[in-house]
């Protein structure tokens, strides 16, 4: 992603409370709702070596790191565009499915998506989101 500085100072840049996922997506929309422009060069190509940070030794606590943080942004990234009664239904709806993945899971006998999922759930458990929105973004 590149950015031009002087355009970006009506948009802000990175929020913080976004870790490791939605942080983009989120810059995305806040552009287009200040009516800036994104373009997108298909002739241009990246390689991205995604993944770095969940190999090694401690493969399987960073694959709970990642659910974590995954399910977080996107409960955060809900509630910050749709309001605090979409993040819930987002959240419940997320969590149950994520309940229903653990049998499968541990009859496959998958650690990599099992501690993926366990971050998951523990995240969704652990957020606590407002009842009451104040953003106007709704």
């Amino acid at each position: 992603m590149l950015l031009n500085l002087s355009q970006m100072a009506d948009v802000g840049f990175f929020d913080e409370n976004f870790f490791l996922y939605y942080e983009d997506e989120d810059l995305c929309e806040r552009v287009f709702s200040n009516k800036k422009q994104i373009i997108v060069i298909p002739e241009i190509k990246f390689t991205h070596h995604g993944r770095g940070s969940v190999k090694g030794k401690q493969s399987l606590r960073f694959e709970f790191i990642r659910g974590y943080h995954h399910a977080q942004s996107k409960i955060i990234f809900r509630y910050k565009y749709n309001g605090a009664a979409a993040a819930h239904r987002l959240r419940q709806r997320t969590l149950l499915l994520a309940l229903i993945a653990v049998l499968p899971r541990l009859l496959l006998l998958q650690p990599k998506y099992l501690a993926r999922l366990c971050g998951r759930i523990v995240a969704l458990i652990r957020l606590k989101i407002p009842h009451e929105s104040t953003n106007s973004n709704k």
